[in-house]
């Protein structure tokens, strides 16, 4: 009985860790789109000061 009560833990600790890292690993890449966004929007809008000048 013991047995499987620690492989049911354990599974669901796996389960809770797996979606906890994938869930991280998601925010860091729209993060990571939106620093990118961020940055060309800026090098546009220098671009465009350059021309003007």
């Amino acid at each position: 009985m013991g047995g499987s009560r620690f492989h049911m833990h354990d599974r669901i600790l796996g389960m809770l860790f797996k979606r906890a890292k994938r869930d991280h690993a998601d925010r860091f890449q729209q993060s990571g789109k939106a620093i990118n966004d961020k940055l060309r929007l800026e090098r546009l809008s220098k671009n465009k000061k350059a021309s003007f000048s």
